[in-house]
């Protein structure tokens, strides 16, 4: 029993650090196609997006403990076509990634609606998006 809460509590404070890395713009690639991803953190809860191919895409952000790593979930909530085009359909991605020890680099696999998959990675761009309710 102990163990279990001592491990417990070890995936909190891991997914607690890791957290606090999110907020921020990365700049990277889902597939070959150059992406920004926007993470940003209010109050507790942190949330994001994702622009590539002239779509932005709304994302939830969550975690998975597998094993002794933790798994960050971005997942595909909404879109919008940029520039007011709209080419098409377009399916809601879930990008699986890992945090580099140094908080600046996040690398995974993703897979969309469609059952496209691939790799994404991207490396931190800037500091972090934080609001602050009341502001």
């Amino acid at each position: 029993m102990e163990s279990r809460l001592s491990r417990e509590k070890a995936i909190e404070a891991s997914i607690s650090a890791i957290s606090g890395k999110l907020p921020g713009e990365w700049h990277g690639k889902v597939g070959e196609k150059k992406a920004k991803f926007f993470i940003e953190k209010t109050g507790n809860q942190l949330s994001g997006k994702v622009v590539y191919e002239d779509v932005e895409e709304k994302l939830s952000v969550d975690f998975k403990s597998v094993k002794d790593d933790i798994i960050i979930i971005l997942k595909g909530i909404s879109y919008k076509r940029l520039n007011g085009g709209s080419r098409g359909s377009f399916s809601l991605d879930t990008f699986y990634g890992e945090l580099s020890i140094a908080g600046r680099y996040i690398s995974g696999g993703y897979i969309d609606t469609a059952g496209n998959k691939g790799k994404w990675s991207a490396s931190k761009a800037t500091s972090p998006l934080v609001n602050i309710e009341g502001e």
